[in-house]
């Protein structure tokens, strides 16, 4: 039998085979990274772990050190308060600020009252500052200036060079000194990452009934 002609076949089929359409595959483009948001650090822990850190960086690292105070400077006690932070506005009510007028003698034994007055200082300037957009967008952008941004961080930054210099730094990225010579972005790095959700304002309960019940 000649075998020419099968194998002559067999090839020909091959060949219709190969140009016969089939089916194409598309090309996959190359995946779009996902624009992630700078992470930010892990919220450590809560309000009082932030209040111990803070107590360090202002009076030292024996803690507590109440009797903190260089001479005849106005900052006094373990978070080193200034005047307007143990005093308040005289337009507010002296219920809120409990060391009103209260003299060094008393205030440097009394920690009940550096305490009250410290978590007060610390929880108004958390919740005023939640109230400005421009913090609010500094948090939410993750990481300003090459800084990372949270809450405690920025209440931190308050805390040392007030609030007018953390504006300023999250507008123009300019960092402000204390009287020291220690940076306000010091404190932001150092205490960024504590929750602080604990000291956001409660919710007012709403009433029952109404027109919009």
């Amino acid at each position: 039998m000649d075998l020419l002609p099968l194998a002559l076949l067999w090839l020909f089929k091959g060949a219709l085979k190969k140009r016969a359409p089939g089916k194409q595959q598309t090309p996959q483009k190359p995946a779009t990274p996902a624009i992630q948001k700078a992470a930010q650090p892990k919220s450590a822990a809560g309000a009082s772990a932030y209040l111990a850190k803070l107590a360090i960086l202002e009076s030292g690292p024996n803690q507590p050190n109440w009797k903190a105070r260089r001479p005849n400077s106005q900052y006094w006690g373990r978070w080193q308060l200034g005047r307007l932070a143990r005093n308040g506005p005289p337009s507010e009510p002296a219920t809120a600020w409990v060391a009103r007028r209260m003299p060094w003698a008393k205030f440097k034994d009394d920690p009940t009252t550096q305490t009250a007055a410290a978590v007060h200082w610390a929880r108004r300037a958390y919740q005023e500052l939640r109230r400005s957009r421009t913090a609010a967008n500094a948090v939410r952008a993750g990481t300003l200036h090459g800084a990372p941004v949270t809450w405690s961080g920025l209440v931190g930054m308050d805390h040392l060079v007030g609030r007018g210099a953390v504006l300023k730094w999250v507008r123009t990225g300019e960092d402000t000194k204390d009287a020291n010579g220690t940076a306000g972005t010091s404190y932001l790095r150092r205490l960024n990452g504590f929750d602080l959700s604990a000291w956001n304002p409660s919710k007012a309960p709403q009433k029952k009934g109404g027109a919009n019940a």
